[in-house]
């Protein structure tokens, strides 16, 4: 999104939330935490369709936590992209700002590209690394 946010704020609060006993945040992070599970199926088999409904409902259960982890050009930027072909969008980390991921079919990303643009973001250039993270002695 090209906006700068403070995520040590967000992970902050939510933290707080939690080990406070708000059950609504509790009940969320439980609910993100099976639908990750039921994610990796889904990356696995694969099923693209379903792991963008995934992906869209533990976007809608992370928005649930706090209400400044999405904004204005967050919602924006996902809604464009799902209107021109996105199966899902999610922002990473913390939220509030930074980075949005798209689950996006391949002959999508030029159309997607623009409509990124359009609602004010950039588009910044990724591909899926199928190795995972390797680990390197010496």
């Amino acid at each position: 999104t090209g906006k700068p946010r403070q995520h040590g704020i967000n992970n902050w609060e939510v933290y707080k939330a939690h080990i406070g006993g708000k059950r609504a945040v509790q009940n969320s992070l439980e609910r993100i935490s099976d639908v990750a599970q039921k994610m990796r199926l889904a990356f696995e088999k694969p099923d693209w369709p379903e792991a963008g409904r995934l992906m869209r409902e533990e976007w809608s259960f992370r928005k649930r936590n706090l209400p400044t982890i999405s904004t204005k050009t967050i919602d924006r930027v996902i809604d464009s992209a799902r209107r021109n072909g996105a199966l899902a969008g999610k922002v990473c980390g913390a939220g509030g700002g930074g980075c949005v991921v798209l689950l996006i079919e391949p002959e999508a990303r030029p159309r997607l590209e623009k409509a990124i643009v359009d609602a004010g973001a950039q588009a910044l250039p990724m591909t899926i690394d199928r190795q995972g993270v390797q680990v390197v002695s010496r």
